[in-house]
């Protein structure tokens, strides 16, 4: 496949996940009919397919724990620590249990998670001390989280920007990633 067809497969698969990932998070998290973990779920399954694109990687077999993680701050810029967090408290326990445990232990910290579905920029992955010695909370805003999915795709220097000038072999990781989902 030429680059051109490349770069206009991945603006039309890109966009049809990203609209379908704004359009059904959005759904879940009607004011009065909030369904925060669904929109959570998908949100993590997005990153999951953005982290095998950004590879090359979408094996069956593929380490998608890490693809995420590498996606989540390669791309997205998030903290590893705020990364490593959201993989162990909402990911892998949605994923592998359907709800989140209400205190992780992770690094011989206690994380006490805090989810808020109303758009709250300055909480989004904030990490607070409550007044017990090695015990924090934790907070997401689901709205910001979903926000910041969509940007890294779409902002300037983010992933399909990265992708149309071919930064690091990304047009063949694409290409590889996605013959593999189809």
């Amino acid at each position: 496949m030429e680059s051109n067809e490349i770069i206009t497969t991945a603006k039309n698969f890109l966009k049809e996940r990203t609209n379908s990932l704004e359009n059904d998070c959005k759904h879940c998290l009607f004011k009065d009919h909030s369904a925060p973990f669904p929109a959570l779920l998908y949100c993590f399954s997005n990153i999951d397919l953005l982290g095998a694109l950004y590879v090359g990687n979408a094996k069956d077999d593929a380490p998608t724990t890490k693809q995420s993680m590498d996606y989540m701050t390669g791309i997205m810029k998030y903290p590893e620590l705020q990364a490593k967090l959201l993989q162990k408290v909402f990911r892998h326990k949605l994923v592998h249990l359907a709800q989140p445990n209400p205190v992780t232990n992770f690094e011989n910290k206690k994380y006490l998670w805090w989810e808020c579905h109303e758009p709250n920029r300055a909480l989004h992955l904030k990490i607070e001390n409550t007044d017990k010695q090695n015990e924090y909370i934790f907070r997401i805003s689901i709205n910001d989280f979903l926000e910041d999915i969509v940007d890294s795709v779409w902002s300037a220097n983010g992933y399909f920007e990265q992708l149309s000038k071919n930064m690091g072999s990304l047009q063949s990781n694409f290409q590889t990633a996605h013959k593999q989902i189809w």
